[in-house]
């Protein structure tokens, strides 16, 4: 409770200190928080509020039923929403601002009632001429992870969102990301920062995460439109309750390309180095389970991983529209089923703003974890969806979103199709069209 409070305590003065500022020395490399963005335009804060009809299937505890299985479960029920997103550049800094909180009721299933919640901020400063700064902080609770609610990012630091949950159980998640970055000259740039990460399972048969981690990174502008950059991660990840713990090291090198006025180009290869401690069951010698009828025991072991890291990226940001298609394999902190795990992500997002009544916007992901403690096999996820909003007049809009997303756990084929479909109402001021996703 302490730690969850002083990261509020954080993310409120950030609030205040971002008052001032511009986003700092431009480096291609290092990317922008995408909160608050829609298309290439700056948006002034925009707030909604909106009332859904929704009907969820493969709704999954951590739980067995009667006869000990896991029982996805279908309900329908009615949802509530508050949000607020914006983008917002000053002289020297700017602000990006991406918050939705809702609440779920369900009619046949009541166990699942709850909200999701999710707040990110971009800050970034240049109180000086070859100085910037940028604070990143994030915090939310996730009920259903069906659904688009939590963005899947491709960001080295947003390693604890929580992105390939299995159950539909509460999780707090938090980061905050912080870095300086000094431009040496108009071409040679550094860059050091850390984070801290947590995550809070309200169920005791997964675990919890802590971390905190650092980096320093080197880019050099060929020219203004393209950057060759290196860096160093460090992260360090905790899992209390006696599940062990584990120190990674990332060494990456890229390069990213502005092409034209709209397109961006990244890629980025490496490895990571991987020291985990944790505890497995095992089997006991055949006289000691003679003598004691116990056939299995607990160990702890030390598991040493090389892994490559790779990214490569793509997107365009029209005016009122953005194309992103992006790959990433390295290393998180798991779902609390699986823990420390090597990574893959794909996505690929279209959002566009037809005209003046309509947004559509779409998505594909895939998810794959693969833990680095032997025997656990891998966890895989895949989802797509869409949404439709219309504005009906300047402050109605109708809105609408289905999703559908399939788990399955490779080493005991365990599988859970679920969907997602909402109808609404949304209230909101302004004569553009809500953009929701």
């Amino acid at each position: 409770m302490r730690e969850r409070l002083a990261l509020l305590l954080v993310i409120a003065g950030a609030s205040l200190w971002a008052q001032g500022g511009y986003s700092g020395p431009s480096i291609l490399s290092r990317g922008s928080s995408q909160a608050g963005r829609r298309g290439a335009e700056t948006l002034r804060f925009r707030f909604f509020a909106n009332v859904n009809g929704t009907y969820d299937s493969g709704l999954l505890a951590a739980a067995t039923n009667e006869q000990g299985e896991l029982e996805p479960q279908d309900s329908v029920g009615v949802q509530a929403i508050l949000g607020a997103y914006g983008y917002k550049s000053f002289r020297r800094s700017l602000v990006g601002l991406e918050y939705r909180g809702d609440y779920r009721h369900y009619t046949n299933a009541q166990f699942f009632n709850g909200s999701n919640q999710y707040l990110a901020l971009n800050l970034e400063a240049q109180p000086k001429r070859r100085v910037g700064f940028v604070l990143r902080p994030t915090v939310g609770m996730l009920t259903r992870p069906v659904g688009g609610f939590v963005p899947l990012s491709g960001n080295w630091s947003d390693v604890a969102l929580p992105v390939a949950e299995l159950f539909d159980n509460r999780t707090f998640f938090a980061q905050l990301y912080g870095a300086m970055v000094w431009q040496k000259s108009a071409r040679l740039s550094f860059s050091a920062g850390g984070q801290a990460v947590g995550m809070w399972r309200r169920t005791r048969a997964l675990a919890d995460v802590r971390g905190s981690g650092a980096m320093g990174d080197v880019a050099y502008r060929l020219s203004r439109q393209s950057t060759l950059f290196g860096s160093y991660n460090f992260l360090h990840f905790a899992f209390p309750g006696g599940f062990g713990g584990s120190d990674i090291h990332q060494t990456i090198g890229g390069y990213a390309r502005q092409i034209g006025r709209y397109w961006t180009f990244s890629v980025a290869g490496g490895a990571i180095r991987i020291e985990f401690q944790g505890l497995r069951r095992t089997a006991v010698d055949p006289v000691v389970a003679a003598l004691t009828g116990q056939r299995t025991t607990i160990e702890a072991f030390y598991a040493l991983n090389y892994v490559p890291y790779g990214q490569i990226s793509l997107g365009r940001s029209f005016r009122k529209s953005t194309v992103t298609a992006s790959y990433t394999r390295g290393v998180n902190p798991g779902n609390g089923l699986f823990l420390t795990s090597k990574t893959e992500t794909a996505s690929l997002q279209v959002s566009h703003t037809a005209l003046r009544r309509w947004h559509l916007s779409a998505s594909a992901s895939y998810v794959s974890l693969g833990s680095v403690s032997p025997g656990f096999g891998s966890f895989e996820t895949i989802s797509g969806g869409g949404g439709v909003s219309y504005r009906l007049n300047s402050l109605l809009h109708f809105v609408t979103r289905v999703d559908l997303r399939r788990a399955e756990l490779q080493a005991t084929r365990f599988t859970v199709d679920a969907a997602r479909v909402s109808v609404g109402v949304a209230f909101t001021p302004g004569d553009i069209p809500l953009s929701l996703w």
